[in-house]
């Protein structure tokens, strides 16, 4: 059993605590998709536990050890040298040890002071006297904290009889005690990091039992102390991982070809994602070994999700393409292939591995066409193909701008694969592409979009229905009026675009009608043009950053998003789409800050944590009736308050314990 000094008593927390300390070194950082070997030291909540890396203890006693001896020895002490966020050596009342403390808060009742102070090896807090504190040796202060302030993931508290949440998220008591009672005093508690680089820490805990490791988090479900966290049918997994970033064009990459359909049609794996696709393989066979996850609720079309290839018997993340009784037929994302399994060998995917890219990439051989009539490759060519692809060792990105991605091959010894292929009587070469002219003529100036128009009339209690776009924090994100006449505009701008590339006139003053192809154009950061998105609709843009290989990054002003593209597929912004202010401004949320996390990193106040974006984004971009009203329009971003189905964002975010 685990020695009682390692628990200076869960009930250490008292009503004086407050956790308003900052510290400039952080704790040991867990390993991601790891399980790690813990001790639990106090528990508040499951959404707030601490816990220590058992194999660190040795390393922990050394330094309580001397601290121990520094403290023996008699001390002046000046009640001035301690300070609210001041590190020192605190002697616990339940066991008369020292350990290493950060003192919260100074007070003073009936002319004694106390110090509320948080014990930062275990996390529990008390309050003392000045007899109870020493200054913190340099022996002991120079290693980091020893317990780590984590989360369990994917539960929230239970609802009481009236279908209501425990009032600001709090936790009911029974939750912490049988929490507790599972894992506190034990050596044998495994921790697995959810989410990284969040505070607290999102983790599960797994316990030993005789069919494998147990979840914690899923123990408290069964005994009805907490709920998993609801999710709307099919969000899990609805969503497609993103792609994995393409190299720019003309650039050559090592590459392996890892499923072939055709010569038009074939996956490959850049070389310098092999590490990712590695850990991503480990992560999926550690996941399924512990028992975590579990069958979908339905499989449907389109959800992502782990399916078995039959072939290896293992575990592989896959997208559902159709569904038939008790069949289904998935694309394995990170390889190309497609396979039918039976619907009870699909298993939900976890967050974690749904936030990895995609790590197969869909090409396409440049430059050549089937000897064909048809245009069809027929099958006796596909096979020669796929011998002749297997030599494969790079690729070179010929245009990124489209589906499959268009690329020349060579082979180990450098052969260019379309070459042997048009030699070998596989494929003929392509007719010469013209590029597409464009009936836009270019302006002798740039036209300028006028900024946004930021509503000033209808009072400071006039709340404008709005749709929130784009969101990097409650202090950044981009809101649309979301009205009839705003929603005309906005389509009809991309309507009136795409008819302006048929209909432009002749440039002012007569002249040539000749189009001027968009590859000609020589950009400059400020500009304005037309860019084309995945609505396959072209859409106002500024250029913003001008990057190598033709690229360019823009702004989608109606809209917020940046986005990379190639320069050459930029056309001239007309004078008829000019006259329009743009439709999105950036805004803050009024009369809310960060919650203070004592244990960030130097240099990290005030910044929103993931968990506090994730919150405001969960709020803000569901279905929901959103209103604005502004509070600030002369501030940069504009200063707004927000309300989501009547109830104000900002407290929200406060109930929830992401803000102040």
């Amino acid at each position: 059993s685990t020695p009682h000094f390692l628990t200076p008593s869960p009930r250490g927390a008292g009503k004086h605590q407050q956790r308003t300390r900052s510290r400039s070194r952080s704790p040991q950082p867990f390993l991601l998709k790891e399980t790690e070997l813990v001790c639990v030291t106090h528990i508040e909540s499951p959404s707030e536990l601490y816990m220590q890396k058992s194999h660190s203890l040795n390393e922990m006693f050394l330094v309580m050890k001397s601290l121990s001896t520094f403290c023996q020895e008699p001390a002046l002490l000046d009640r001035n040298c301690f300070q609210a966020g001041t590190e020192c050596a605190c002697l616990y009342h339940e066991d008369r040890v020292w350990y290493r403390a950060v003192i919260d808060s100074v007070s003073q009742h009936s002319g004694t002071t106390y110090f509320d102070v948080t014990y930062i090896d275990f996390g529990n807090s008390e309050q003392v006297t000045l007899s109870n504190l020493r200054p913190l040796p340099d022996s002991c202060s120079s290693y980091p904290p020893f317990c780590v302030k984590c989360a369990l993931g994917g539960i929230r508290p239970p609802r009481d009889a009236a279908h209501h949440t425990v009032p600001s998220g709090r936790w009911p008591t029974n939750s912490t005690t049988v929490l507790q009672a599972l894992v506190c005093n034990r050596d044998d508690v495994r921790m697995k990091v959810c989410v990284p680089d969040t505070s607290p820490l999102q983790v599960d805990l797994y316990l030993p039992s005789p069919s494998g490791l147990e979840s914690v988090s899923h123990k408290l479900v069964e005994q009805g102390v907490a709920v998993a966290h609801e999710r709307k049918r099919g969000a899990r997994g609805k969503h497609p991982p993103p792609s994995s970033p393409l190299p720019a064009p003309g650039m050559t990459v090592r590459a392996e070809v890892s499923t072939v359909n055709n010569p038009h049609n074939f996956y490959v794996q850049l070389e310098s994602n092999k590490n990712v696709l590695g850990h991503l393989c480990s992560a999926v066979k550690l996941a399924v070994d512990m028992g975590g996850l579990t069958p979908p609720s339905v499989v449907e079309k389109g959800l992502v999700c782990l399916a078995l290839y039959n072939t290896d018997g293992l575990w592989y993340r896959a997208e559902v393409k159709s569904v038939d009784r008790d069949r289904a037929t998935v694309y394995f994302i990170d390889y190309g292939n497609t396979e039918v399994v039976n619907v009870k060998k699909i298993l939900e995917l976890s967050d974690e591995l749904l936030d990895v890219p995609k790590q197969a990439m869909l090409c396409t051989v440049s430059r050549i066409e089937s000897c064909d009539s048809s245009g069809i490759w027929l099958e006796e060519v596909n096979d020669e193909f796929h011998e002749i692809i297997d030599s494969v060792t790079s690729i070179k990105v010929v245009n990124i701008g489209s589906q499959p991605v268009p690329v020349d091959l060579k082979d180990e010894k450098g052969n260019d694969i379309a070459q042997i292929m048009v030699q070998s009587g596989l494929a003929k070469w392509s007719a010469p592409e013209t590029p597409p002219s464009s009936p836009l003529s270019e302006t002798p100036s740039c036209p300028r979009i006028p900024d946004p128009a930021i509503p000033e009339g209808g009072g400071p209690v006039h709340m404008y229905p709005v749709q929130v776009l784009q969101m990097t924090s409650p202090a950044s994100f981009h809101v649309q009026i979301f009205n009839e006449e705003a929603k005309a505009l906005v389509d009809g701008l991309a309507k009136q675009a795409a008819v302006c590339l048929l209909t432009a006139p002749p440039p002012p003053g007569g002249g040539s009608t000749s189009p001027v192809s968009p590859e000609k154009r020589k950009w400059k950061v400020g500009d304005y043009a037309l860019a084309e998105y995945n609505d396959r609709m072209l859409h106002r843009v500024r250029v913003e950053v001008l990057l190598n290989y033709d690229l360019v990054e823009v702004y989608y002003v109606d809209y917020g998003n940046k986005e990379c593209v190639d320069s050459r597929s930029l056309f001239p912004l007309p004078l008829s789409l000019s006259a329009f202010p743009a439709q999105v401004f950036c805004c803050k949320l009024a009369g809310v800050t960060p919650v203070p996390v004592a244990d960030k990193k130097e240099g990290m106040a005030g910044v929103w944590s993931k968990d506090s974006v994730y919150a405001f984004t969960e709020i803000v971009a569901s279905n929901k009736k959103l209103c604005m009203k502004l509070q600030d329009v002369a501030s940069s971003p504009v200063t707004v308050s927000l309300s989501s189905d009547g109830k104000d964002v900002g407290e929200l975010l406060r109930e929830r314990g992401f803000a102040v």
